[in-house]
């Protein structure tokens, strides 16, 4: 069982985040997959991606939905395994206050040392978001994000994560009301 859950299971994550300060309070729960799907030519894989992420807020709530696919080697060497794919994805925004498109592109490489593992991905994402902060105003919102992240574990324990994200935002409209922390 463990070897066909390997076989196509390349990541599972859930991941819950809760963040309170004395003026505000933040809560994200997380279900991330990536599933590689072998091809008829070896090492390529296909990559499928999906990702629900539920956030609870100051601002309102909001549903994150992606889906995405990709192509990638997957390879061994010995008892070491390597893998690096590119993906472009499309997610929805929706919530009380914010409804929004956009679309990403991920090249991400992992390789398996047996005892450490490390990783490095660039995802680059753009989306365009209706936000409403009252019954009459509304604000049309362009956001582009760039991140690149470095990851290494050590035996499963220690856990060292480096990551840089910039990000550019444009109020199309003019309107008053705030981008909230969706994308």
């Amino acid at each position: 069982m463990k070897s066909f859950v390997k076989q196509f299971i390349e990541d599972l994550d859930v991941k819950m985040l809760s963040k309170t300060t004395s003026t505000s309070s933040h809560f994200i729960m997380q279900f991330e997959l990536t599933v590689k799907i072998p091809t008829p030519f070896p090492p390529i894989v296909a990559i499928g991606l999906a990702k629900v992420q539920f956030q609870m807020g100051d601002d309102g709530n909001a549903w994150t939905f992606q889906l995405g696919v990709g192509i990638g080697v997957s390879f061994n060497i010995g008892p070491f395994e390597a893998i690096a794919y590119y993906a472009q994805s499309q997610f929805l925004i929706t919530g009380d206050t914010v409804f929004g498109l956009g679309a990403s592109s991920l090249v991400k490489a992992t390789v398996d040392l047996v005892v450490v593992e490390a990783s490095i991905s660039i995802e680059a994402k753009i989306a365009i978001l209706k936000v409403s902060c009252n019954v009459s105003d509304s604000t049309i919102w362009g956001v582009a994000q760039v991140t690149i992240a470095i990851e290494v574990s050590i035996f499963f324990v220690i856990d060292i994560e480096f990551d840089v994200q910039t990000e550019w935002t444009d109020n199309f409209d003019g309107g008053p009301c705030a981008l909230p922390g969706v994308v």
